[in-house]
């Protein structure tokens, strides 16, 4: 069973007693009380982690809120219907709290947060955002080692963010080293064209650039 860890609460979960182990790893099943009354069996260690939080009331509460939200601002309808503004926004969330996420080392690992007026309501990011010029952008910190906070971000494209990035590749080309966004300015090229060349046509970056026939 391992560590007892009954009556001991963690975040809205208190532990009751323990369930039961399962899977090849043995994983220690324990039954949880939330706060707001649902008894539950739940992964000891996703628990103790920090991981599981609740009884699963906390996304609901979530999406309640994002609900409430949306029909203010009328940014409602449903999953299908919903703003990709949103999901962004739930992105930025994900990086900066959730350190099971693949990409938390590089955010809030490394001390990246998202300011709490936008930490939990979707109407304050949409109020301070607005909405994205287009498909292709996304959301930029204009400091890539400072927070996400309404002065620090701004819509971009992929390209734009190419220059931001920590480990922005740079292009050297007869001697001159500069970063793709730099080519693309120093050509006097069209963003939009070199962006078709390297993610749809495939080419190799050089090639998108036109440097290969200089």
């Amino acid at each position: 069973m391992g560590l007892n860890i009954t009556n001991k609460k963690f975040n809205k979960l208190t532990a009751i007693k323990f369930s039961h182990k399962e899977g090849k790893q043995n994983r220690a099943k324990w039954l949880f009380k939330c706060e707001c009354g649902n008894e539950k069996i739940i992964d000891k260690g996703k628990v103790t982690g920090g991981y599981t939080k609740s009884c699963g009331c906390l996304m609901i509460e979530e999406q309640k809120r994002f609900v409430r939200n949306a029909t203010t601002h009328g940014l409602s309808g449903g999953r299908k219907g919903r703003r990709p503004e949103y999901g962004i926004w739930r992105g930025i969330k994900t990086r900066c709290l959730k350190i099971n996420n693949i990409a938390y080392k590089d955010y809030g690992g490394r001390g990246i947060k998202i300011c709490d007026r936008w930490k939990d309501s979707f109407k304050n990011f949409w109020e301070d955002m607005g909405e994205r010029p287009s498909k292709y952008h996304s959301i930029d910190r204009i400091d890539n080692n400072k927070d996400y906070e309404p002065s620090n971000c701004k819509w971009s494209t992929p390209l734009e963010q190419g220059r931001n990035k920590r480990n922005v590749r740079l292009i050297t080309f007869k001697n001159q080293t500069k970063c793709l966004t730099e080519w693309i300015e120093f050509l006097n090229l069209d963003e939009k064209i070199v962006a078709k060349n390297l993610y749809t046509k495939k080419m190799n970056v050089l090639s998108a650039l036109g440097l290969n026939d200089k």
